[in-house]
């Protein structure tokens, strides 16, 4: 009875192990490189690999549309050649990393909006605290 006990107790341990190991695998540090707009940017690993990174729950104008160059700029001032973490959410159809971002601690994604530098995409929200920002 005892080694079924300790054979239960070593699966727990492994399983836990695991999803601890997914959940870390989501959360990643980086430098950013790249500001493309006010929610999409470019981050380099510590491995030397870059990625494509879209800002989850918010959406901002494009470069060249009004307010465009503006919500760039903020978001560059917030994270640019800074060490951030990347908490990834999942992949977009263009294959960019979406994510929920940190810049010196603070949440960039509810920073750009909270500026009036972009908008809670609300197709797509799941933090409430983002959307009432806007209010």
């Amino acid at each position: 009875m005892k080694e079924r006990g300790n054979f239960l107790l070593a699966c727990f341990a492994v399983v836990i192990l695991g999803l601890s190991a997914s959940l870390y695998a989501d959360t990643f540090e980086a430098r950013v490189v790249g500001v493309s707009d006010g929610d999409t940017l470019t981050l380099l690993t510590a491995n030397k690999t870059q990625v494509k990174a879209r800002l989850i729950e918010i959406d901002a104008p494009e470069k060249k549309q009004k307010g465009g160059q503006e919500s760039k700029k903020s978001l560059s001032e917030l994270c640019f050649k800074k060490t951030v973490q990347a908490v990834v959410k999942g992949k977009d159809k263009y294959r960019r990393s979406l994510v929920r971002l940190y810049c010196d601690g603070v949440d960039a994604n509810a920073e750009q909006v909270r500026r009036g530098m972009a908008w809670a995409y609300q197709k797509y929200l799941t933090d409430q605290s983002i959307d009432d920002l806007e209010k």
